[in-house]
C-alpha cells in the first residue's frame, strides 16, 4: 500500500522491520530488493535478492532481479550467468530468453543475442520489447533492411509504441528514406 501511495522509503522501512521479525520471510526481503533496485542502490537490492536466493534457490523471478542487478553494477558475466540459470530452469520463459539476450548485447556479443531474442519471440511473437531489442541489435549489426521490417512490425502490433516508430524513422532517414523518414519523426 505504501508503495501505491508513492512512499517507496516507507515501505522499504515496514519490509525490512518484518525480516527483523522473521528473518527468513522471503517476499519481504525480495520487496526490499526491488524497491532498492528502484531506488539505484544496487549493491543493497543484490545483498536481498542473494538472501531470497539463499533461501529459496533455484526461483526463476530471484535470479532474474539478481542478474539486472548485476547489469546495472556492469558485472556482465555473472549477469550472463545468473540469466543463463534462469533459462534453465524454465526455458519456456521468454523473458529469461530477452534477458540473455540483453546480457550478450551487453558483452558485446550482438550476433548471439539475436538467437536469444529469436527465442523470446517464438515464444511470445507480439513483444514489443523484444521486438524492439532486435530490432536495434540488427541496426547495431548495419543490417538495416532487416531491422526496419521488426521496426515496421512493432508499430503494426502497437501503432502507440512511440519508441519503434520513433527508432524506424530514425533508421529510415539514416538509410535515405528521407521523406518516410521525416514524416515518421
Amino acid at each position: 500500500i505504501l508503495v501505491a501511495l508513492g512512499r517507496p522509503a516507507e515501505a522499504l522501512l515496514s519490509y525490512q522491520h518484518a525480516l527483523k521479525l522473521e528473518p527468513h520471510h522471503w517476499e519481504a526481503a525480495y520487496h526490499c530488493g526491488e524497491l532498492l533496485h528502484g531506488s539505484a542502490r544496487f549493491e543493497e537490492a543484490l545483498s536481498y535478492f542473494n538472501r531470497c536466493d539463499e533461501q529459496r534457490p533455484h526461483q526463476v523471478r530471484t535470479l532474474q532481479a539478481r542478474a539486472r542487478c548485476l547489469r546495472a553494477l556492469k558485472r556482465f558475466d555473472e549477469c550472463l550467468a545468473e540469466n543463463l540459470r534462469a533459462y534453465a530452469l524454465d526455458p519456456a520463459d521468454p523473458i529469461s530468453c530477452n534477458n540473455v539476450g540483453n546480457a550478450l548485447l551487453s558483452l558485446e556479443r550482438p550476433e548471439e543475442a539475436l538467437g536469444w531474442f529469436d527465442k523470446a519471440l517464438a515464444l511470445q511473437p507480439n513483444s514489443g520489447e523484444v521486438l524492439l531489442n532486435k530490432a536495434s541489435t540488427l541496426a547495431q549489426l548495419a543490417r538495416f533492411d532487416e531491422a526496419m521490417v521488426i521496426y515496421e512490425r512493432a508499430v503494426a502490433i502497437d501503432p502507440n509504441d512511440h519508441m519503434a516508430a520513433w527508432n524506424l524513422a530514425v533508421l529510415q532517414l539514416l538509410t535515405g528514406n528521407l521523406e518516410v523518414g521525416w514524416r515518421g519523426h
